[in-house]
């Protein structure tokens, strides 16, 4: 479930580092394949997949080659709902600023799950 942020950073990146953004997506449906044959998000493991904090996984362009744009989606798995959440789009230099970001867009989706 693709949010507002991600949708926004997608358009963005795919004019200026499509190669990039194609990588990324790629390590991304196989992210979605892995989590598809798995009950629990958290036993999934690969090389491209990195944990970050808030149960937050960034994926990455890791086993694809070189690019000149170092990008990765982060995202949030919900096993409850079977949702996998694309929460934004970022570079290595602004991942401080997208964490924070993201934190707060899983703290919005944990507490609207509880509250239904």
């Amino acid at each position: 479930m693709p949010t507002d942020g991600w949708l926004n950073d997608q358009r963005y990146f795919a004019t200026e580092a499509p190669e990039s953004v194609a990588a990324v997506v790629r390590n991304l449906q196989r992210y979605l394949k892995l989590l598809r044959a798995s009950e629990n998000s958290k036993a999934v493991e690969a090389m491209y997949l990195k944990p970050e904090i808030s149960g937050i996984v960034a994926v990455d362009q890791s086993g694809l080659g070189d690019f000149k744009e170092q990008l990765r989606i982060y995202t949030f798995a919900d096993d409850m709902r079977k949702l996998l959440f694309l929460l934004a789009f970022g570079k290595a230099e602004t991942k401080h600023s997208d964490m924070e970001y993201c934190k707060n867009l899983v703290y919005y989706i944990i507490n609207e799950q509880r509250t239904g």
